[in-house]
């Protein structure tokens, strides 16, 4: 889990959260997970901050996948890195035809 507030990570840590990690406090926090072209399966992105998302889809293994739930209008993304790991984007809507399974 990442934020930029310290207050939501203590209530992810509360939750149950492994790892939580401020990217403006601890720039090197997400390098375990951005080791091997990335160590994680699935983000759920909910900022569409263009640093979070960077962040992201360094953490994310090759054919890993991004699910945007925050939108603030243009972003820009890391296009190149997104579709050299082969990166399903994804949004997310309430009425989705699409289903995972």
């Amino acid at each position: 889990m990442t934020d930029i507030q310290d207050a939501t990570l203590a209530v992810a840590r509360r939750m149950g959260a492994d790892h939580a990690v401020n990217p403006v406090a601890d720039p090197d926090g997400l390098a375990e997970w951005q080791q091997d072209k990335g160590r994680v399966d699935l983000v759920f992105e909910c900022s569409a901050a263009a640093s979070a998302i960077r962040d992201a889809v360094a953490c994310l293994r090759p054919l890993g996948a991004l699910v945007q739930v925050g939108v603030a209008g243009p972003t820009p993304l890391p296009l190149n890195l997104m579709v050299g790991k082969e990166i399903l984007f994804i949004g997310s809507t309430p009425n989705s035809p699409m289903r995972w399974g």
